[in-house]
């Protein structure tokens, strides 16, 4: 009677449990607790903040059936919308020529080298291919032909100016700066010769008395060639190109870093780590 009384507590004991977890359990979708609602409610608030609505128009409520950029509005080019269309089934047609030439009539090795496909993407459009110069050329001709056949009709039936018409712009790129629709490029060398018709050219060196060297930037100058220890280093290659020098000038002044008190550079753990740096650059 003992052990069917304590079994009969134990099992009320249960239910007891059972119906209290029922009761505090939550039987709402993932999607309505309150963290999924907040992390929706920034995405959307960095949707709107993204694309501008109210100059650009609602990009989910376009009809067109062009594929462009959403907040730039930017339309893709013809050969990535025709890889978007069809890349799915592309995939389908090689993964069902790989089953049947590879495993089931087996025509083709299985390790052979699968052909990678160069599908014009949006991050990757096709490159366009450049006009070379003679097309330039016969397109500018025409244009100018049509600019100045308008202006002989126009010339016909009132009187024209032409300082006025030279005087605005009547190409769509300045020639003075660019080629084609292009800026002019060049190199500096070829400014020598207008810069010689200013003035003679002067051959010889300035003359000075003094010379400052910075002694960190010169360290990193001359090669250390067979040298191993800073001192091999200092009297093989830095002491002769300092003293160098002096065959032009008269005195020569070196400047080093100086770690001034309550700097940055003065911290001992700087000064460490700095001395560690220099120390593995001279052991490699």
């Amino acid at each position: 009677m003992s052990r069917i009384i304590n079994d009969f507590e134990l099992s009320q004991e249960l239910v007891r449990n059972i119906a209290k977890r029922e009761e505090q359990e939550d039987f709402r979708h993932h999607e309505q607790m309150k963290g999924v609602q907040n992390t929706f409610r920034n995405q959307v608030n960095a949707v709107c903040s993204t694309i501008n609505i109210e100059e650009m128009g609602n990009p989910f409520a376009d009809q067109t059936g062009d594929l462009f950029v959403l907040d730039t509005r930017d339309i893709a080019d013809p050969k990535v919308v025709e890889t978007v269309r069809t890349v799915e089934r592309l995939g389908k047609d090689q993964y069902q020529q790989f089953v049947t030439k590879r495993l089931q009539e087996r025509t083709s090795p299985l390790f052979d080298t699968i052909q990678k496909n160069k599908l014009p993407l949006i991050r990757s459009p096709p490159a366009t291919k450049e006009k070379s110069g003679d097309n330039f050329k016969i397109a500018s001709l025409k244009s100018n032909c049509s600019l100045f056949s308008c202006l002989y009709v126009s010339c016909q039936v009132k009187d024209g100016i032409l300082e006025g018409l030279f005087g605005l712009e009547n190409q769509s790129f300045p020639p003075s700066l660019s080629q084609y629709g292009k800026l002019r490029s060049g190199t500096k060398l070829d400014l020598l010769s207008c810069l010689e018709k200013n003035g003679p050219a002067e051959a010889q060196r300035p003359s000075f008395e003094a010379l400052l060297l910075d002694g960190a930037a010169i360290v990193n100058m001359p090669k250390p060639g067979a040298s191993k220890t800073f001192q091999e280093y200092s009297e093989s290659v830095f002491l002769p190109y300092v003293t160098n020098q002096l065959r032009n000038v008269e005195r020569v002044d070196v400047v080093w870093d100086r770690y001034l008190p309550c700097s940055l550079k003065d911290l001992h753990e700087a000064r460490e780590e700095r001395v560690s740096v220099d120390a593995s650059d001279w052991t490699n």
